[in-house]
């Protein structure tokens, strides 16, 4: 019940719903007309006043049919999973192929009395990469995953191949969209190519989420990953348009929202990437023991 009579609607769900994380958010579920003031509709700019009755209504659960399609599951219980998602597929969106879309034909619903009608994905990775996505199936669970990533509790780790030779450990400190963006690199390997040149398998621990980040700080450093038409300049190697983007979300670390033991869960390198990097090691090798 607010009590400040210049509070605006999407401030006071924000301070009054724990499950509302931000005013944009507020203000997205006011025009969706699950944010009602004193059992009306209302615009997120209106003020309230004391006495006024600010309700947040349950989303009810989406029409849209079920993609069929099966993919991985890491980990599940009943407030939340961990599961693969492949490269190429939306984690969410209006598609109909989208991971958020399949979920339900691979998760057991929630049997808890605040379940999300349908499970929903915490976090997004691109579309062209593939790995671990966390999944909510409960609102408790929603509320504690989404402040985790929010405030940086999640220990993320990506594997990629990287055009050029990486012999040591980096940090790339810069700007993304005006905020500050961290992802710590550790070289693995380095391979030699006919193709590209020397490229190496590389290690990515990124400290902040900015969108497309690692992707950005690996082009920025001069080593693009193999595959990234987008973040790459005229003058770039090739990027190998065929054999889909060399990223992969292969580890996660982070408290459970709801015992508060700590998770990790690690999802295999797909072989394309190392028969990838043993073809072309191997081509190198034939084609220099023909030297003279």
């Amino acid at each position: 019940r607010p009590t400040d009579p210049r509070t605006r609607i999407d401030q006071a769900a924000l301070a009054g719903f724990p499950v509302v994380l931000t005013r944009s958010q507020a203000r997205k579920l006011c025009k969706k007309g699950l944010i009602t003031l004193n059992g009306e509709k209302v615009d997120s700019s209106r003020f309230v006043h004391p006495g006024d009755r600010l309700q947040l209504l349950p989303q009810e659960q989406s029409n849209h049919p079920v993609y069929p399609l099966e993919v991985s599951i890491i980990y599940e219980d009943d407030a939340m999973a961990m599961v693969i998602k492949p490269p190429g597929l939306p984690v969410n969106g209006n598609r109909h192929r989208t991971l958020e879309h399949a979920l339900p034909h691979n998760l057991k619903p929630s049997g808890a009395d605040d379940a999300l009608a349908c499970p929903r994905p915490v976090h997004r990775i691109d579309h062209r990469t593939g790995g671990l996505v966390v999944i909510a199936k409960r609102q408790l669970a929603l509320l504690g995953l989404t402040n985790a990533f929010m405030h940086r509790r999640v220990e993320k780790r990506y594997f990629a191949l990287v055009a050029g030779k990486i012999l040591t450990p980096f940090t790339v400190n810069s700007s993304i969209d005006g905020r500050d963006a961290v992802t710590h690199f550790q070289p693995e390997r380095c391979i030699p190519s006919l193709h590209i040149g020397d490229f190496t398998q590389i290690w990515a621990q990124p400290v902040t989420g900015r969108t497309h980040q690692i992707r950005i700080h690996l082009a920025e450093s001069g080593h693009p990953i193999l595959g990234d038409d987008l973040h790459v300049g005229p003058d770039a190697l090739p990027v190998l348009r065929r054999h889909g983007l060399f990223l992969w979300a292969q580890k996660l670390s982070f408290n459970h929202p709801v015992t508060d033991q700590r998770l990790t869960a690690e999802a295999p390198v797909p072989p394309k990437y190392e028969r990838f990097c043993e073809r072309e090691l191997r081509r190198w090798k034939r084609f220099h023991s023909s030297d003279p």
